[in-house]
């Protein structure tokens, strides 16, 4: 990206509030600048990426020196940003990204829908999973009030979120305890050379409160973290229930639908899920970007891995295609 730099005297012209704005954006495209910025990346994810196994990849080569390359070029910092989220597809694993910092925008879509295609049966669509649960809390207001018979829940645009929504809407498919699976930070692989077995895994401490900075906070300090959901009398949607999937139903709502698709009665339409499920955190490197860094890797409660795996639905079809697939599943067993 090529910028004119106004002269000295045509500076002098300018409100200099306005001129400090010109030379950050000016800096911030210089090559030498977004190689420190490059430099930055490379520290806070040697130091942040939850298994430093994975920088011993080769893969991880491929890409450090392939962008090391374009960092040291003269292309410009979206191109630089674009080919950084593109390289990083074929990394193994998920969560590493170069994001824009947020500023507040409004995101386009809202994180919940529901509707009812039938008398009998509603859909509803979560498009996130919010970190305040307050919003989830009301849905299941109305659901509860809308007492249908059957429940579809569309995650196919489900892109993650954080627990506390996720916790919320469970809890609202059932009652019986649930063990969420573990997960595991650099600490943690800095004292053990191996993931936990499962034996190992029931002797790791639940989490006693549902609260992102006890999360964070329990990670920070021990290096694994386990999430039990304990058992409980409140009313639950006990009807049908059928949950869509596709490609794109990732991070946090892996592990929603892999636990409730091995409930009885349960049915999951679709595709295998992004098989992007790790803790994510962001670190700033500029006034523009933030690395998004996989913190902590993630273990089911019986030990599988769903990054770079996903969850294979029952019945599998294109995700353009599962919810009239679910909808005639529910017309077929109508008396």
């Amino acid at each position: 990206m090529h910028i004119q730099i106004p002269s000295p005297a045509k500076f002098s012209s300018l409100p200099l509030l306005f001129c400090l704005l010109f030379a950050t954006t000016v800096v911030h495209a210089t090559p030498a600048t977004r190689m420190g910025d490059w430099q930055r990346i490379m520290g806070i994810s040697r130091q942040a990426i939850a298994n430093p196994a994975w920088l011993a990849t080769p893969e991880w080569r491929v890409f450090t020196d392939h962008m090391g390359q374009l960092a040291s070029s003269g292309i410009d910092d979206e191109k630089f940003r674009e080919a950084f989220n593109e390289q990083a597809r074929a990394l193994p694993f998920s969560h590493y990204q170069l994001l824009r910092t947020r500023r507040g925008e409004t995101p386009a879509e809202a994180a919940m829908d529901l509707h009812r295609p039938t008398p009998d049966t509603a859909v509803l669509v979560v498009r996130r999973f919010e970190e305040s649960p307050v919003a989830m809390q009301e849905m299941v207001v109305r659901l509860q009030a809308a007492a249908p018979a059957n429940l579809i829940l569309d995650l196919r645009e489900l892109s993650g979120g954080a627990f506390p929504s996720a916790v919320t809407l469970g809890r609202h498919l059932n009652r019986e305890r649930v063990d969420t699976g573990v997960y595991l930070s650099r600490r943690w692989f800095a004292q053990h050379d191996t993931y936990p077995n499962l034996a190992a895994i029931t002797e790791i401490e639940p989490l006693g409160t549902l609260d992102l900075d006890a999360f964070s906070e329990r990670l920070r300090t021990t290096g694994v973290l386990r999430l039990v959901l304990p058992p409980h009398a409140e009313p639950i949607f006990d009807g049908r229930l059928i949950i869509l999937t596709s490609r794109g139903t990732a991070s946090a709502g892996e592990p929603f639908v892999y636990s409730l698709r091995r409930r009885p009665g349960v049915t999951v339409i679709g595709e295998r899920t992004a098989g992007e499920m790790l803790s994510g955190e962001r670190f700033p490197i500029n006034a523009d970007w933030q690395l998004f860094v996989p913190v902590a890797d993630y273990l089911t409660a019986d030990g599988e891995q769903l990054d770079q795996v996903g969850v294979a639905p029952h019945v599998e079809v294109p995700a353009a295609t599962a919810l009239q697939r679910a909808l005639d599943l529910l017309a077929e067993s109508r008396p």
